[in-house]
């Protein structure tokens, strides 16, 4: 089972097509998002949990991923994917290839070292042993101007660099920009 975790926010343009690539590009898979400013109602049967949960976009990830793991095996696929992301391509745990995990890495911003929830995809006994963490303000790193940084994602990278675990960061391959 492929779980997924995903946060709307006041803008129900992205539902529908992320249901459609969603269905169409996933194995067997359960939607667990926290949808707000959004009426849940006329997409409630789509998800396996949805509600307008309150607090930060980690936040909520975490919140979802700890509903996830209340009810999750420990070989259940765990993904994390923005309310405008999508998968083009099918999905399953071969993208792993050997990694405990797989997500963005946003170079392109300010050489942001740390996976990023636009996409993640891991095992739940994996997120579960490492108490997998979105938060910020525990991992800082040093842009390319000098700045000391932190952001979504930077709590997480901490503590895969602190156990020495590598992960498989995908990087930007569009050619344009929109």
């Amino acid at each position: 089972m492929l779980h997924i975790a995903t946060v709307h926010w006041r803008e129900e343009l992205w539902i529908a097509p992320q249901l459609k690539y969603l269905r169409a590009n996933l194995p067997e898979h359960q939607i667990w998002a926290s949808i707000n400013g959004i009426d849940i109602e006329p997409w409630r049967s789509q998800f396996r949990f949805a509600e307008d949960m309150q607090g930060d976009h980690h936040v909520k990830l975490n919140a979802l991923a700890d509903k996830i793991l209340e009810v999750a095996s420990d070989d259940d696929l765990l993904m994390f994917i923005d309310s405008d992301a999508f998968p083009i391509v099918p999905i399953d745990e071969k993208l792993l290839e050997g990694f405990p995990l797989v997500a963005i890495r946003r170079d392109e911003n300010a050489a942001e070292p740390m996976p990023h929830p636009c996409f993640c995809l891991t095992t739940v006994g994996f997120w579960r042993e490492l108490q997998g963490d979105w938060g910020i303000g525990k991992f800082h790193w040093t842009a390319p101007g000098g700045d000391r940084l932190t952001d979504g994602g930077a709590n997480l990278l901490g503590q895969l660099l602190e156990r020495g675990i590598e992960w498989k960061p995908l990087l930007r391959s569009n050619k344009f920009d929109l």
